[in-house]
């Protein structure tokens, strides 16, 4: 169990510094320009949020074990709520640290 932590860990953290390392290269070396950077920026994050969070979610239903149709009428319900709260505690924390409403991403 705790090689486990320690691998997620460690993958996280290497992950984390090769992409800051990289991307301190590539400034260094103007091997890339900005708008190009951007660019590529934006494809990755449409790729993380299509391909990689779809086999998560893909991943978590599988091994959900449906035992009666109540569990599964209350996904949708439990993946609601667990989003407003994710949400509510992102507000909450914005405005402790002072931040403008489109910083904090609302337009009221």
């Amino acid at each position: 169990m705790i090689f486990v932590l320690f691998k997620m860990y460690l993958i996280i953290i290497v992950g984390t510094f090769s992409g800051y390392f990289c991307q301190k290269l590539i400034d260094k070396k103007n091997w890339i320009s900005y708008k190009s950077k951007k660019e590529i920026s934006i494809f990755l994050q449409k790729l993380a949020l299509l391909w990689f969070l779809s086999i998560t979610y893909i991943g978590s239903i599988w091994i959900f074990k449906i035992e009666n149709i109540k569990n599964i009428i209350s996904l949708p319900f439990v993946g609601a709520f667990s989003t407003m709260i994710g949400g509510l505690f992102a507000v909450r924390i914005a405005k402790f640290y002072h931040y403008n409403l489109i910083d904090i991403g609302s337009s009221n």
